[in-house]
């Protein structure tokens, strides 16, 4: 059994939550609920902050859910959310990078769609959408227990690199042989 809260209140939580505690610009809050959702596995986003000299920065966080793996398919389960929106966070912490909108792959699976995510969401690939269950978790077993892990695409797939610039040619990790050719773009 687990809860689903509004996206609305989880994220006004935390954002009270940091605006009260003095959590500094540099750091990344990161809020988890254990089998508990808000209306996502996850997200992160950011926000401005006004400075004494009347400019602005930006403060970064992210939200997780941490799934338990007997409740939930393993690409949902324990770590599985934050190694995606952490990921995320790390290529595009302002939310805020734009690529060509992508269908999910492979372009193989008939129930490949256009995602209609024109954001450098590195997660979502894999792990969203219709064609999820084509990538396996990846189990790391760590003191006995397995922790899972979801595939997370690299730039050159984004950027249409043939053949990719990452290591081995890999457009994908840490499976790294999962997809096996660049993102297919949609027509607009």
């Amino acid at each position: 059994m687990f809860g689903n809260v509004l996206i609305d209140f989880l994220d006004a939580q935390a954002l009270t939550i940091i605006q009260l505690t003095g959590i500094d610009l540099d750091e990344l809050p990161v809020f988890v609920t254990d089998n508990v959702t808000a209306e996502a596995l996850g997200y992160h986003s950011a926000f401005s902050v006004p400075n004494p000299e009347g400019t602005e920065t930006f403060q970064t966080y992210l939200y997780t859910s941490w799934l338990d793996p007997a409740l939930v398919p393993p690409i949902f389960a324990d770590v599985s959310t934050f190694n995606h929106e952490n990921l995320e966070w790390f290529n595009d912490p302002f939310v805020n990078n734009v690529v060509p909108v992508w269908k999910y792959p492979p372009e193989s699976d008939p129930r490949a769609a256009c995602s209609r995510n024109n954001l450098l969401e590195v997660g979502d690939p894999e792990g969203n959408g219709p064609t999820f269950d084509d990538f396996p978790a990846l189990v790391v077993p760590i003191d006995g227990v397995d922790y899972h892990f979801e595939g997370l695409v690299m730039l050159p797939w984004f950027t249409d690199e043939v053949p990719s610039s990452a290591e081995n040619g890999w457009y994908d990790f840490p499976a790294t042989t999962d997809i096996k050719a660049p993102a297919v773009y949609c027509k607009q």
